[in-house]
């Protein structure tokens, strides 16, 4: 048996707020600004290609309900967006299998939440993002937690504060996907790590932490892949530094190395059952967007500047999306002058924390951690070539890690912290100003600005619209239906049409090559009451000069078949999709 010791954590002393009432009414105060953050505008902001997935899902729908290879009116939109409530969390696990490569728990709950709202009085953009902006306020609690456990309750309010007012995580907040709710579980399960890294330096075993451990980390696999990136990194840290504290002791923690045997075992018997499934969705075409493939020396450097443009935008983002040129140069330089000020003045408490890392173990522990995470991050890029650095969304995995350490660095009980307590205020002002712009769309804007597609397929609104999507995948239909949504929410007079011929929609899938759709789109025109505008969405790799310049939208039987569509050469856009209009004359 080795030596017991006494708890190394410091007894800090603390300052006004650490009469409780003044403190928790602090806290109260961080959590009401950080609920009213992520709850303005939430609605507002179009559903973009990645949400629509969600919506389909969560609503008890899959790609079998999407009428193809014909032409149907905007007007069923309705039925399609409306709550199949007799779907089963088991058949909506089925339809994520089939058609996406995600976990389904995420989906699962939310589609419980919905058959608790009031769906016919709600807006249902709003409904589907109310349950992540929920857990996102969940994340602020979970925040002060770890931080309390960590360091001191002072620690956990300055943690709290920057979870609260992070642009990065309002934006998180406010998508209607699986990023809130791992983010959550990843900061309780860091809360349950550092514990029993106490634990096991008195020489205490609590199974019941461990067990919460290992449940809190199912979970998340359930819920997001890139979990198993977070418990690798927690799995790590808490191996080498059982390591480094055994060797100090000169003595072996036989307990602990006992227990994290046991709790692999559990992830490895709970989460067999979804291997197949895992192993089934690493091969899918959905991610080949990160491929890195023909690299030049450029492509290896801007992972690096993508990762910390990253952290950067965990505290401040401002407007540099579609903005005027002096626009994006005023607000990327404030921006990199916010983000080198506060490592800057993080400096000298970082060096003085390393230094002291005998009194901060769980500080080490949870530096480890991110330290972990980001070296896991490069493995990918250089390693495997999928780039995750393009999304900087998929930081969510790592940012309770940042947020803690940060929150620690401004509330050490070292000198200088008069000068760190005004920093900590000023990148909560700079922050809430970085997450106003979240909230109304002028940071972190929308993949495929299906907002602005919806302004420029309906510039004419006086003449009757068709948009065909033609697919290759389940997500260029779900980027066709939120554009079709985006339509519908700027000229709802679009849908309340009384012939219902306002907006048709078509969806036409291609395996290889464009013209058999060409050909099935002659042999459908004869369906469809024939539109003066005919917007085509067109697959990333669609060559514009292979485009035709007329497309027949006739019946072959027809008797007198009107003139073909022809191609608008000033009407073509690229968004990563390609986009180009046809006019149809009478």
């Amino acid at each position: 048996m080795i030596k017991r010791v006494t708890s190394t954590q410091p007894r800090l002393k603390q300052p006004h707020l650490s009469h409780p009432q003044h403190h928790y009414r602090a806290l109260a105060a961080i959590l009401l600004v950080g609920t009213g953050l992520r709850f303005l505008n939430l609605g507002q902001k179009p559903l973009w290609l990645d949400e629509m997935l969600t919506v389909l899902f969560s609503l008890g729908r899959n790609s079998a309900d999407i009428p193809r290879e014909t032409w149907w009116p905007a007007t069923d939109l309705a039925n399609l967006l409306s709550l199949n409530a007799a779907a089963t969390c088991a058949q909506i696990t089925q339809y994520v299998a089939t058609d996406s490569n995600h976990p389904p728990l995420f989906f699962c709950a939310l589609h419980q939440w919905l058959r608790w709202l009031p769906l016919d009085r709600l807006d249902l953009v709003w409904a589907v993002r109310s349950l992540p902006a929920l857990i996102g306020i969940a994340c602020i609690a979970a925040m002060y937690w770890l931080g309390r456990v960590t360091l001191s309750p002072r620690t956990g309010l300055a943690a709290a504060l920057l979870m609260a007012v992070s642009p990065f995580a309002v934006y998180l907040s406010q998508e209607a996907r699986h990023y809130t709710l791992p983010m959550l579980l990843i900061t309780l399960s860091l809360a349950a790590l550092v514990q029993m890294q106490q634990d096991l330096q008195r020489q205490q075993l609590r199974w019941p932490l461990w067990l919460a451990w290992v449940g809190l980390s199912l979970l998340g696999l359930y819920v997001h892949y890139f979990v198993a990136l977070a418990i690798a990194a927690q799995g790590i840290t808490l191996i080498l530094w059982l390591l480094w504290h055994d060797w100090q002791e000169q003595q072996v923690s036989h307990g602990g190395w006992r227990w994290i045997g046991i709790t692999l075992a559990g992830l490895a018997l709970g989460y067999g059952p979804w291997l197949p499934t895992f192993w089934a969705h690493l091969n899918r075409p959905e991610a080949s967007w990160l491929s890195i493939t023909d690299p030049t020396w450029g492509d290896r450097f801007m992972p690096l500047l993508q990762l910390v443009m990253g952290w950067m935008l965990m505290v401040v983002a401002l407007p540099v999306e579609h903005q005027p040129l002096p626009i994006i140069i005023l607000s990327s330089v404030l921006m990199l002058l916010v983000f080198s000020v506060i490592v800057w003045r993080c400096w000298q408490p970082a060096i003085a924390l390393r230094q002291s890392a005998r009194r901060h173990p769980a500080i080490t522990l949870l530096a480890g951690f991110t330290l972990c995470m980001v070296l896991e991050f490069l493995a990918i890029v250089y390693g495997l070539g999928k780039d995750l650095t393009l999304a900087p969304r998929y930081s969510f995995v790592y940012y309770p890690g940042c947020c803690l350490l940060l929150g620690a660095l401004l509330t050490l009980p070292e000198p200088w912290k008069i000068q760190r307590r005004s920093l900590l205020w000023g990148i909560g002002l700079v922050g809430v100003i970085s997450s106003l712009f979240v909230s109304y769309g002028l940071a972190f804007q929308k993949p495929y600005y299906p907002d602005r597609m919806a302004q420029t397929f309906d510039a004419s609104p006086d003449r009757t619209l068709a948009l065909l999507t033609v697919d290759q995948s389940f997500q260029d239909v779900a980027l066709g239906l939120s554009f079709a949504v985006a339509i519908d929410r700027h000229a709802p007079q679009l849908q309340a049409s009384p012939t219902s011929t306002s907006m048709q929609l078509g969806f036409i899938h291609r395996p290889a090559g464009y013209r058999p759709v060409w050909r099935q789109l002659a042999e459908l025109g004869g369906n469809v009451p024939r539109p003066a505008n005919l917007w085509t969405v067109l697959t990333p790799n669609t060559n514009p000069s292979g485009l035709p310049s007329t497309l027949d939208l006739s019946s072959p039987a027809s008797d007198a078949p009107p003139p073909p569509c022809q191609q608008v050469e000033d009407q073509r856009y690229r968004t990563g999709h390609l986009y180009q209009l046809y006019e149809c004359l009478p």
